[in-house]
């Protein structure tokens, strides 16, 4: 593996949606740089120069986070639907008794 001795620029091949103004229809400019601080990452659109600086560790810590995250909603989904099916089936018993008690 290469370390990050000098900053690495590429352009994106996908450009910014409608969400983002004057910047629409931009591709992204994304810099791999080495500071004093960590390894950061520049994004911008291209043409502009504002750029977010984002540090290498915090964007993986965000996506480690978000991983787990996803997994107990998909736990909390699956939970609410046992739950939905329970009330539905204790609903027919409930209706189907009334109608033997009324016959």
């Amino acid at each position: 593996m290469t370390p990050l001795n000098k900053p690495v620029r590429r352009k994106t091949r996908i450009t910014l949606g409608y969400g983002f103004g004057c910047d629409t229809g931009k591709p992204l400019c994304v810099t791999l740089e080495s500071s004093a601080e960590g390894d950061m990452l520049k994004i911008r659109p291209l043409g502009t120069r504002r750029e977010e600086v984002v540090r290498i560790e915090d964007i993986y810590h965000w996506a480690i986070r978000s991983r787990c995250q996803r997994k107990v909603l998909e736990k909390a989904r699956a939970k609410k639907e046992q739950k939905r099916i329970k009330a539905e089936a204790k609903a027919f018993k409930a209706r189907f008794r009334t109608r033997l008690k009324d016959s």
